[in-house]
């Protein structure tokens, strides 16, 4: 596991970023607009998952996870730290390797198989979601620090052991956890996690079909609501996919929402106290992201904040 500092400042507020699968730091740089008063790192390489040093000295954490960054994000933080105020998962779920809650087995190992520099450009073509969007993605990619001639370069440049080392990795780890929640299930020691706030969906995602991240983020908001509140009680105001799926699609910016008045600081810590039932979002892009999607921008850094505090319902 590899830990990026993008940006650096003396307080106690920290911004951590799980990207995905084979993402490098220079795919990262349109990505830093960011609040000049928080740290932003970025976690990736997932081929081993390790406790994140560092952690003990912020006292807000915003963490936002992509892909299969969600998924190991998932794990390193199964039990949520109350220095968490709000988790958002893009793109992905903390089942990457199922049937109706992730990637189908079959897709997973034929993308495992493949992993070569054709097969990496046919990957980054679908998670585009459409040849201009790749264009500027290999744009941004070749232009990054330091800058490559072509895109054969770049993809002559990837190591391609290490890229199938860290897909087989995430599915043994994921096999191994799997059969823990089960046992863990079956003697009832082990409860639904709390950590996820919010999940953001794309409907034009070609790596984590729309139908089962619905089936999955619907589903864990289900068990959320059945053992965090009396029945009934704030389900309306909180729970509430289509209607938000209606009222914030297209624009990420939109789909996240603006605050519209302010409420008292105390609101975050009667939501967790309750414990906050997830709000499952989509918004109209593929599974690539992009700066107009941009999560770690300051408007959305805001938005998490204003999402934690209580501000938006």
């Amino acid at each position: 596991m590899k830990i990026k500092i993008l940006h650096a400042c003396d307080n106690d507020r920290l911004l951590l970023f799980f990207t995905g699968w084979s993402v490098e730091s220079r795919y990262m740089l349109p990505f830093q607009e960011k609040a000049e008063d928080i740290n932003l790192w970025m976690v990736s390489d997932y081929r081993t998952l390790e406790e994140i040093p560092g952690l003990e000295r912020f006292s807000e954490i915003y963490l936002v996870a992509w892909s299969l960054g969600v998924f190991a994000a998932h794990c390193l933080f199964s039990k949520r730290p109350k220095r968490v105020r709000w988790a958002v998962a893009i793109a992905g779920s903390p089942h990457p390797v199922h049937p109706t809650w992730g990637i189908h087995p079959r897709i997973y190992e034929m993308t495992t198989r493949a992993v070569s520099p054709e097969g990496m450009a046919k990957f980054n073509r679908r998670i585009s979601g459409s040849a201009a969007d790749y264009q500027a993605f290999v744009t941004q990619l070749l232009t990054a620090d330091p800058p490559m001639p072509d895109e054969a370069s770049y993809y002559a440049s990837l190591d391609y052991t290490h890229l199938r080392e860290e897909l087989e990795a995430i599915k043994a780890r994921y096999t191994f956890v799997s059969e823990l929640q089960h046992i863990g299930t079956t003697q009832k020691q082990h409860p639904e996690s709390d950590l996820w706030d919010q999940a953001i969906l794309c409907r034009q995602d070609a790596i984590f079909p729309i139908d089962n991240l619905r089936a999955y983020w619907n589903s864990y908001a289900e068990r959320r609501r059945s053992v965090s509140l009396p029945s009934g009680e704030g389900v309306d105001s909180v729970f509430e996919p289509q209607a938000l799926a209606r009222q914030r699609s297209n624009k990420f910016g939109a789909a996240l929402a603006q605050s519209q008045q302010s409420e008292p600081k105390e609101a975050c810590d009667e939501r967790q106290a309750h414990g906050i039932i997830p709000q499952v979002v989509e918004i109209d892009a593929p599974h690539l992201l992009f700066p107009q999607h941009n999560p770690l921008s300051a408007e959305a850094l805001r938005t998490y904040q204003n999402l934690a505090a209580g501000l938006i319902v």
